[in-house]
Formats: structure tokens, sequence, C-alpha cells
């Protein structure tokens, strides 16, 4: 059996996300920057267009409520959590509580590991050193 052949010969400058012709007119893209999948060399990067309807951390991102020195107060405190032997969350749900005015931390869950790790993050309470530091970080 022979095989059908190409009208047009493949050419890759041309290729394309079909996808991108799958947004209707009124969607909420932002744009942000990917490793590019074609690159010759490691750590080139493309724009591209992301859909943020259903992505609440895309979403965060265009509208820039999530910002670079937000994203650094958290990197501060990460480190700082691997430091002293600490998880970030009980970093963020211990150092949260011990705070004068904080009477209670409500934290979402969306499985039962995640209740149990809250509350077990909940068993660290911070010294004032600790949390001295951790406001300096913040």
């Amino acid at each position: 059996m022979s095989r059908a052949k190409r009208k047009k010969p493949h050419d890759p400058a041309r290729a394309h996300d079909r996808r991108s012709r799958d947004l209707p007119r009124n969607a909420e893209v932002a744009t942000v920057e990917v490793d590019n999948p074609l690159a010759l060399e490691p750590g080139e990067k493309i724009v591209a267009l992301r859909s943020i309807r259903n992505d609440p951390l895309g979403c965060l991102h265009s509208r820039r409520q999530i910002d670079e020195a937000r994203l650094d107060r958290v990197e501060r405190l990460r480190t700082w959590a691997e430091a002293h032997g600490r998880t970030l969350l009980e970093v963020a749900i211990g150092g949260l509580a011990a705070v004068s005015p904080v009477a209670s931390v409500i934290a979402g869950a969306t499985k039962p590991e995640q209740v149990r790790a809250n509350a077990a993050a909940s068993d660290w309470e911070p010294t004032p050193d600790e949390l001295a530091e951790l406001l300096d970080r913040v």
C-alpha cells in the first residue's frame, strides 16, 4: 500500500501550538517566561501566553498581587526554616500564632493529610529570639 504524499514540505519554523486558536476572544491570559523547549543552550527563555481563568496562582501573578518582593520574603523565611530545622509550614503557622494580637490561625486544607500537617505544624512555638529573627526577615 502506498503512502499519501504531503502537499507541502514540513516547515518547523511555522510550527505553532494549535491550542492558541482555542482561546476565546475574552480569555484571561497572562504573559509568562518559560524555558524554550527547542533551545540549543540551557536556560534560554521564551514568552508564552497562559490562561489564568482557572489558575489561581497565575491569576495572582497577572494581577501583581504576588510580586518579587513577596517571593523574596518567602525565600528568606524558607532559608531561615532550613537553618533552624523547621519546615516552612511550621514557620508559617507557629510564627503567626506567636504574634501577640493573633488568636488563631485558619489554614485551608483539602485533604486529611493537610489537616494533620497543619495540626502538627501548630505544635511548634518559636522562642522570643526566634520570633524576633522571623519578624526581621519579613
